[in-house]
């Protein structure tokens, strides 16, 4: 089991090994930026499909909303008139 003393401790060593690699220089290499990307796309490929899903359900059932308010305003012009549109 890791305690916490020796994630510090193992955290200090990563970043140390990072800060050696990088040699002073600012800025992300390329790998860094190919992962982040990588990553966004990932997130995309879940996040994109499930919007169009929810969006065609909005639809749905706002044209289910239309038509039932359709049908209102039909039984309505019966009960006024005595005869279907």
């Amino acid at each position: 089991m890791v305690t916490e003393g020796k994630k510090e401790v193992l955290m200090n060593k990563l970043v140390e090994k990072f800060r050696e690699r990088r040699d002073g220089r600012k800025g992300f290499t390329l790998i860094e930026l190919l992962v982040v990307i990588a990553i966004i796309a990932i997130l995309l490929a879940i996040a994109v499909p499930q919007y169009i899903k929810y969006r065609q359900n909005a639809f749905n059932v706002a044209s289910l909303s239309d038509l039932k308010n359709v049908q209102t305003a039909a039984e309505a012009y019966f009960a006024d008139h005595e005869v279907y549109p």
